[in-house]
């Protein structure tokens, strides 16, 4: 008899049906009472990634309207995009290489809150130099905000290489 993932062939794989079967792996299948410890000790890292994307893209999005503003002082060429009238040189402006990092990061905190095992999240998402950046804005606003990233952060370092040393699961 055929396994349960050749029935399906044109919308499954073998991969995706390893994956859920064996693993528990799927969009919101890690989403249970018993996980509410997890999601409490990946909360920080979640709440972070997400502030940090959103943080990342508003200064890009201002970032562009200001390169806007200045070229169209100046008479510039323009770049007609979806129907916006665009200065030729605003996609070349530097806080626009860092835009593929913030949007990426946003999609990686998504991914790791829906589909994810999201003991992995703090892990997963420490690889993300918008991370990094979004936690450098917050520390250098002060108050208690930066204490909470800051106790985080060493925390992080400090519980996690004990548990991992030790063969312990961390976040």
């Amino acid at each position: 008899e055929p396994r349960p993932w050749c029935a399906r062939w044109p919308l499954t794989s073998a991969y995706g049906f390893i994956q859920h079967e064996y693993w528990g792996q799927g969009a919101f299948a890690f989403w249970r009472l018993e996980q509410l410890p997890n999601f409490a000790t990946a909360a920080p890292a979640l709440a972070l990634a997400f502030w940090s994307a959103a943080w990342g893209l508003r200064q890009c999005a201002q970032a562009w309207a200001a390169r806007g503003a200045e070229a169209m002082d100046g008479g510039g060429k323009r770049l007609h995009l979806l129907g916006l009238r665009l200065p030729l040189a605003a996609p070349c402006a530097a806080p626009f290489g860092a835009l593929a990092h913030f949007v990426q990061l946003g999609a990686m905190a998504t991914l790791c809150l829906t589909c994810m095992h999201v003991q992995t999240a703090g892990r997963f998402l420490c690889a993300q130099p918008a991370l990094y950046w979004g936690a450098a804005s917050v520390a250098m606003r002060g108050g208690w905000a930066a204490w909470a990233v800051w106790a985080y952060s060493l925390a992080f370092a400090c519980v996690g290489t004990v548990a991992f040393v030790n063969g312990l699961p961390y976040v």
